[in-house]
C-alpha cells in the first residue's frame, strides 16, 4: 500500500473563455473578470490583487500547462484535482482544460477529478457572504429574455439511471487510463462535492465499479466532500474542504475574517 502523503491542489479550470459564460455574464468572462473587479471593503484592503506580471494567463494554453507543472515540481505539489462538471444528459462545462491535459502527454500533471454535482443557477447570492454576481445581474437579464433561463437554471443537474452511468463514466474512462491520473493501490481516485444529494449515489457507484471491473480497472476509490458523517459507497471522506473555510469566520464591523493560527 502507498502510505506517502500527497498534496493536492483543487484546480479550477474557470481560467478560460466558454460560448456560455459569454451568454451568461458577458463577452469575454473568466474567473479573471471578477478578480480585476474586485473592490476594497475595509482600510488597507488590497483589492483588485494582479497576477505577478500581469500574467492573466489562458488555460487552454499548451506553454501555461506547462508552466503550472513546472511549478507544482518546483513547490513540491503532487497533483492537481480538477473540478470536473457533468450535468444532466451529459452536458459538460469548463472540460477543456482536462481533455487538453489528457492529449498532452509529455505534461507532466497528476491529476484527478472532483465532480462538482449541483445545479448552475443564475446568481450565487444564496451563498452567504458571496456578492460580486450582482455586478453581473444586468447582463444575465438580457440574456434571459431570449427565453431558456427565466427559472434561474443554467444548468440542471440529474443523474439518471444506467444508461446515463454508463455514459458518464466512459468520458471519464480514458482519464482512469492515463498513467498521471492519481490512483489509490490502482484505482482512480474520484470525489464527489456533494454526495448526499445524490439519491441514487450507492447503486450508481456499484455499477461505475462493475464498469471498471470491465475494463480491467480493479476499482473507482471515492471520496465523498461536504458531509461528516460514514456514507455507504464511500472510500473516503474529505473533511474541511477549501470553500468550507466560512465555518471558521469571525464578524467585526460586518466585515467576515477567518484568523489565521485558527485556520
Amino acid at each position: 500500500m502507498d502510505k506517502k502523503i500527497k498534496t493536492l491542489c483543487m484546480y479550477l479550470p474557470q481560467f478560460h473563455r466558454t460560448p456560455e459564460n459569454d451568454l451568461w455574464w458577458g463577452e469575454g468572462f473568466t474567473e479573471w473578470t471578477a478578480v480585476k473587479r474586485a473592490i476594497p471593503l475595509f482600510e488597507g484592503h488590497m483589492q483588485p490583487i494582479k497576477p505577478l506580471n500581469e500574467n492573466y494567463y489562458d488555460l487552454l494554453e499548451k506553454k501555461v500547462m506547462k508552466w503550472q507543472a513546472s511549478l507544482m515540481e518546483k513547490y513540491g505539489i503532487d497533483g492537481q484535482c480538477f473540478y470536473h462538471y457533468y450535468f444532466k444528459d451529459g452536458r459538460k462545462i469548463l472540460e477543456k482544460p482536462a481533455e487538453n491535459l489528457l492529449e498532452w502527454k509529455e505534461i507532466r500533471m497528476p491529476y484527478c477529478f472532483c465532480w462538482a454535482n449541483g445545479s448552475w443557477t443564475r446568481t450565487w447570492s444564496n451563498i452567504r457572504g458571496n456578492s460580486w454576481a450582482d455586478k453581473f445581474e444586468t447582463v444575465i437579464k438580457d440574456a434571459c429574455k431570449d427565453g431558456s433561463n427565466e427559472d434561474g437554471v443554467l444548468l440542471e443537474q440529474r443523474y439518471g439511471r444506467e444508461h446515463e452511468w454508463k455514459v458518464h463514466f466512459e468520458y471519464l474512462l480514458p482519464f482512469f487510463r492515463d498513467e498521471r491520473y492519481i490512483k489509490m493501490n490502482g484505482a482512480p481516485v474520484f470525489l464527489i462535492h456533494s454526495p448526499l444529494s445524490i439519491p441514487c449515489l450507492i447503486p450508481m457507484i456499484e455499477y461505475w465499479r462493475k464498469l471498471a471491473q470491465n475494463e480491467n480497472i480493479p476499482d473507482i476509490y471515492v471520496i465523498g466532500m461536504n458531509t461528516r458523517q460514514r456514507v455507504e459507497g464511500l472510500d473516503a471522506l474529505m473533511m474541511n474542504a477549501p470553500h468550507m473555510i466560512w465555518k471558521l469566520e469571525k464578524s467585526l464591523k460586518g466585515i467576515n475574517f477567518v484568523d489565521y493560527q485558527e485556520l
